[in-house]
């Protein structure tokens, strides 16, 4: 466990590559796909979690943001204040792209909290 929410009347969604994945050759195979090429999306990103209003929102931005990666996806954000993201990344960098609708606790030594840099 990375970290905690303290949050009411919001969903929660996280989409991630530590959980469905394999490995071969080296490489790491994982379930969310990059729709120019059909392969795994390779970018600095172990998961992304969106609060918002509804689940179903929090589905699809999940891979959104995790297609766009940290810096594209809290600019993309800033239109949207209902929607917030946490960035979780290869290198235990937590990012969250703000944090109006909830409280995020850093419970994990091994990782370091930021803000979003946009």
């Amino acid at each position: 466990m990375i970290g905690t929410l303290e949050i009411e009347n919001k969903s929660v969604v996280t989409s991630g590559v530590y959980e469905r994945f394999f490995e071969q050759n080296g490489h790491l195979y994982h379930h969310i796909l990059d729709p120019r090429t059909g392969y795994p999306l390779d970018n600095e990103l172990d998961s992304v979690t969106i609060i918002s209003a509804d689940s179903i929102d929090g589905d699809i931005w999940t891979t959104l943001m995790y297609g766009m990666g940290v810096e594209k996806g809290c600019m993309a954000l800033r239109s949207r204040p209902d929607i917030e993201a946490i960035f979780v990344t290869k290198n235990k960098e937590v990012v969250l792209s703000s944090s109006h609708l909830y409280r995020f606790t850093l419970l994990d030594s091994d990782y370091r909290l930021t803000g979003s840099t946009v």
